[in-house]
């Protein structure tokens, strides 16, 4: 959508529909509005004299036009270059029309710089009337509307742009995404994992293991998923003769790290009571990874003064330990 004024009077405006936002991206839109604005200008039998400005709330837009080395959408805007081009021969024209039949049938380069042509940012949304107007033609585009063939740049007559290959490529994305989010949910997984953190599947588990070594991320890794060295997993995998062991919860209330216990809770107080706070908010993670280490039971190695950089740390892969005898 692109309305044309004339001494702050709206003289045309044009409007196409350049498809879904699943296929084009706002900055592919905001070149080809650059590209109905010039040609509306073009259409204009009047003699420009003054300042021609033409506006636009896309920063990217501005810097790209004076960016000549191949990237997306660049074929769009050798369409912006052209039509400032036609915009200048046809003011020539109409401002100098004998030198310009003579220079053209000599077949002689036209004039340029005819017209003080610019662009300028305008911030969007600022009750600033153009913009208001031009946003309501938006929501005429939206709905599928475009102006005639005929007044459009040619380029928009018949097949329609290209897709854009990064919109695409998100959408892909998105669709595998979701795919992905429903599969996990049926998974026999899921409801031990989203009883601990409801956000998942997310980026939070990855945030929260980002200052840990190799090591101790495996070790929440491991309370997270439940395939722990607890007599309740190693019984299911054949390691243990009974799932039955007081060490199973020793993370809440277990008498045989009644010590260990009584320092967490210090520390977390009575969030230490939490099988999701401590497993998934960051503040408890080196708490309980220091109560763990004092237990001895995971042999968890203890939480060094400063950070450890996981890109270089390594360890020995973790073994089992013996199953914890029973009651």
């Amino acid at each position: 959508m692109m309305p044309s004024n004339t001494n702050s009077v709206e003289t045309k405006h044009l409007v196409y529909y350049l498809r879904p936002a699943s296929r084009h991206t706002i900055y592919k839109g905001e070149i080809v509005e650059l590209t109905l604005a010039l040609h509306l200008l073009t259409s204009l039998c009047t003699m420009l004299h003054s300042y021609t400005v033409i506006g636009t709330d896309s920063q990217a837009t501005i810097l790209a036009l004076n960016n000549q080395k191949p990237h997306p959408t660049h074929h769009l805007l050798d369409r912006v270059h052209d039509a400032a081009e036609k915009l200048h021969i046809n003011q020539f024209r109409l401002q100098n029309p004998k030198a310009y039949r003579i220079a053209k049938h000599k077949d002689k380069a036209l004039k340029r710089g005819i017209i003080d042509l610019q662009i300028h940012w305008t911030p969007g949304h600022v009750n600033f009337s153009p913009n208001e107007h031009t946003n309501e033609l938006a929501k005429l585009a939206a709905q599928g509307k475009s102006s005639p063939d005929t007044l459009l740049p040619i380029y928009l007559h018949n097949k329609p742009l290209p897709f854009s290959i990064p919109t695409l490529r998100q959408e892909h994305l998105s669709t595998i995404h979701k795919n992905w989010k429903k599969r996990w949910k049926t998974s026999s997984h899921y409801p031990l994992i989203h009883s601990i953190d409801s956000s998942l599947p997310s980026n939070k588990f990855l945030k929260l293991v980002e200052d840990l070594n190799c090591h101790h991320s495996s070790i929440l890794t491991q309370l997270h998923t439940g395939h722990s060295p607890l007599n309740q997993h190693l019984f299911r995998i054949h390691h243990s003769e009974t799932p039955i062991c007081p060490h199973c919860h020793f993370l809440l209330t277990c008498p045989h790290y009644q010590n260990e216990c009584y320092l967490l809770h210090r520390k977390l107080k009575c969030k230490a009571e939490s099988i999701p706070f401590l497993l998934s908010n960051p503040i408890a993670s080196k708490p309980l990874l220091t109560f763990i280490h004092a237990t001895k039971h995971f042999k968890v190695k203890a939480i060094a003064p400063t950070t450890t950089n996981p890109s270089t740390y390594t360890h020995a892969p973790t073994t089992l330990p013996a199953a914890a005898p029973a009651n």
